[in-house]
């Protein structure tokens, strides 16, 4: 797999960014510089969820145990995999 900059066999794809873009929506079209942004969010949810939902766990049980910080961390981790 070649990274779309590199040159193959001596040809680069794209000469720049406008380039890159015009070439991009003449041959595959507007919905193809959307490509791969689910995934991506995707991604941003699972941090948004898990780092506020530690927290809050690790709040509500600081105070009856040292390790309490470990399950809350483990938790929020569960949650967020399922």
């Amino acid at each position: 797999m070649y990274v779309q900059t590199q040159h193959v066999r001596g040809h680069r794809k794209y000469n720049g960014p406008l380039h890159a873009y015009h070439t991009i929506v003449r041959e595959e079209g507007y919905r193809a510089l959307w490509q791969g942004l689910s995934p991506q969010l995707v991604g941003i949810i699972h941090v948004a969820i898990q780092f506020p939902l530690y927290e809050r766990l690790k709040q509500w049980r600081m105070r009856a145990s040292t390790y309490m910080h470990w399950l809350a961390a483990a938790a929020a981790a569960l949650v967020c995999a399922a």
